[in-house]
């Protein structure tokens, strides 16, 4: 193990040991400082800064814009693959699944112009991405570094998962543009507000057999979880 990744093990193990104190911290990687957000609906979402960055430590549930108007539950296959406007599900329609892994929503809801976001919060960017991913280490072990750590959750072997810095990355599972739920328990995939030029979103993901943190080019009709970050 190199110098570097070792400092980065043993100060993240002193982070992990005061984590639940709620104070605030700032030694080299052991860098952060925990706090609460409240949506539009009165939830209430645990933070953690990483870095430069102030992130979400769970997934969003709100069911509203910001505004308050309400964005669609969509439970039927075909009207969730045909439309293109906002929407949103729980994993397998099962309403039990949103208080520990989020909702799912499709790209139309995550970029629609009464935000998705609370105030003072955006879904992020792909630099936003790209910039958490090189404080953790670079793509390789990214992965590694934001998911929780175990078995509570994720399904084994959860390579390499330390969970650095609190993140708490969760496999909350996605929804095809089909409609059909697949990987609850193997993979966790967020929205990034980036659009490609060919019509797709991007997507970011962390698998239970890899380290790796991967980018890719999807549909817009897909049900991903979203992280929000401070503006």
């Amino acid at each position: 193990m190199k110098i570097k990744d070792l400092f980065i093990v043993i100060s993240s193990l002193f982070c992990l040991l005061i984590f639940s104190s709620y104070s605030s911290k700032d030694s080299g990687y052991c860098k952060f400082k925990l706090g609460i957000m409240k949506d539009i609906e009165g939830n209430l979402y645990k933070t953690i800064s990483i870095g430069e960055q102030v992130w979400m430590l769970e997934n969003l549930r709100v069911e509203s814009y910001r505004n308050g108007d309400p964005i669609p539950n969509i439970k039927n296959n075909n009207e969730w693959q045909s439309t293109m406007k906002g929407a949103y599900c729980n994993y397998n329609n099962n309403s039990k699944y949103s208080s520990q892994y989020g909702n799912l929503y499709n790209w139309y809801a995550i970029n629609d112009k009464r935000h998705i976001a609370p105030a003072g919060w955006h879904v992020p960017n792909d630099n936003d991405w790209q910039k958490l991913i090189d404080y953790l280490g670079g793509e390789d072990i990214a992965g590694g570094r934001l998911k929780e750590r175990g078995f509570k959750h994720w399904d084994k072997p959860n390579m390499d998962a330390f969970d650095s810095f609190g993140f708490k990355a969760l496999p909350g599972g996605i929804r095809y543009a089909t409609g059909k739920f697949y990987n609850l328990g193997s993979g966790g995939y967020w929205w990034s507000s980036t659009e490609k030029d060919d019509g797709f979103g991007i997507v970011y993901h962390v698998y239970y057999f890899y380290s790796n943190i991967y980018r890719y080019n999807l549909y817009k009709e897909l049900g991903v979880s979203v992280r929000c970050i401070k503006d």
